[in-house]
């Protein structure tokens, strides 16, 4: 008998443990549910499903490239700016080729990614300066690069933005980053350094070394977010990419991704919070908000969910 009830009691556990690490799973099929009521029954029809699968299609690849400095309690605040940057000079090449146009994305991208890497790592700046200030730079060559409008790409170039070309893309970067986070060491260091640097380091972690790469994982699908932009938009402007990073803080946070990363940082925490993002940001166009509406609804679930992360883990250390 007591062999039984204690079976049970662990059974209880396990199934506790794993809801309270897919809460933000649950959060999703709760949302889908609310907007399912406030929209009279359009939230859940198969079309809008594929729409918010589709509209989450570049949120999910930030995320993806993003969980890397998260894990390691980091974050890229140049994201936004990096995509534009990257897509206007993009633009500038697509006439005499796509690939060229994908490569100069790929390689602006990574650059600046290097460049983030080398004023943390090296020059020792921290995080949240280093990043605000190359995301300042970036912003302010946006403007004359676009001379104030739009750079169009060739109209042949349509083709390229079909389910197809973002389902390959997405399950690409899903299968490698959710391979290198989750079954090798380098998953496995950034989240050790994000638990604890000096224990990392005596532990033989290249910390540096760790922390620039996972800048060059985000500068990569940085690369890739410039060319889908483009091939979507047909062109770039000034405000290409704006606010983008905010978006993917927001959705990693509402994920349940921590902050402070270490070991409860999940890969699948990225997929769980885009969807999640997305799903909002639908409900709320259909329910008729607009979009300063919407980015308000954004930042004060943001601010919501820091703030009960916080008061949840006081209530453990106390």
């Amino acid at each position: 008998m007591d062999g039984t009830v204690l079976r049970r009691v662990n059974s209880g556990q396990r199934f506790g443990k794993l809801v309270a690490e897919n809460m933000a799973l649950v959060a999703l099929l709760v949302i889908l549910l609310v907007f399912q009521i406030l929209t009279s029954g359009r939230m859940l029809t198969a079309q809008n499903l594929n729409s918010i699968f589709f509209q989450g299609f570049q949120l999910m690849l930030g995320c993806m490239a993003v969980t890397f400095l998260f894990a390691l309690g980091g974050l890229d605040l140049t994201m936004g700016n990096t995509i534009g940057f990257a897509a206007l000079l993009g633009a500038r090449v697509a006439g005499i080729s796509i690939w060229l146009c994908l490569l100069v994305c790929l390689l602006v991208s990574v650059s600046v990614s290097l460049l983030n890497g080398f004023l943390y790592t090296k020059a020792k700046l921290p995080l949240f300066i280093a990043g605000l200030s190359i995301s300042f730079v970036l912003g302010g060559f946006l403007q004359p690069l676009s001379n104030n409008g739009t750079i169009a790409i060739p109209y042949r170039y349509v083709s390229w933005n079909n389910s197809a070309v973002k389902i390959v893309v997405l399950m690409v970067v899903f299968l490698i980053y959710g391979y290198l986070f989750v079954y090798t060491k380098i998953g496995r260091q950034m989240k050790a350094i994000g638990a604890g640097e000096e224990a990392a380091v005596q532990s033989g972690v290249n910390t540096g070394r760790m922390k620039r790469l996972a800048f060059v994982l985000s500068g990569i699908v940085s690369g890739v977010l410039a060319f889908m932009t483009l091939l979507r938009d047909l062109g770039a402007d000034s405000d290409t990419g704006s606010m983008f990073e905010f978006n993917v803080m927001v959705a990693l946070v509402l994920g349940g991704m921590p902050m402070s990363g270490g070991s409860k940082a999940r890969f699948r925490f990225a997929i769980y919070g885009a969807l999640t993002l997305s799903a909002i940001t639908n409900g709320l166009t259909l329910w008729g908000a607009n979009g300063n509406i919407q980015n308000i609804v954004k930042a004060g679930i943001f601010i919501m969910v820091l703030a009960i992360g916080a008061v949840f883990e006081r209530g453990k250390d106390g």
